[in-house]
């Protein structure tokens, strides 16, 4: 995926994982493998992968969100973890 960091990548895989989940049930599981998953460096990137189309938010009651991956998102997650599972098996050679 161009121009997106790990942190967006680790999120679309977990939106993948979890679609539908609200923004704070997909810091706590980031939570797991970064140190700090802070408010706004979550939804600063939620709203930049909204923003390029990756992501679609949708009110789920009066205080949550829902995040759900486009066919554009799951279709740049799923070459980037193709790319990705190339390189380690040339890795081995």
């Amino acid at each position: 995926m161009v121009d997106r960091s790990a942190f967006q990548r680790d999120l679309l895989v977990a939106i993948r994982d979890d679609p539908g989940a609200s923004g704070r049930s997909l810091g706590q599981q980031l939570e797991q493998y970064y140190d700090s998953v802070t408010n706004p460096r979550l939804y600063q990137n939620l709203s930049e992968l909204e923003a390029a189309g990756l992501v679609n938010k949708t009110a789920s009651d009066d205080r949550s969100n829902a995040y759900r991956l486009t066919n554009d998102g799951r279709d740049a997650l799923d070459a980037d973890l193709t790319w990705r599972d190339a390189g380690e098996e040339h890795d081995d050679v």
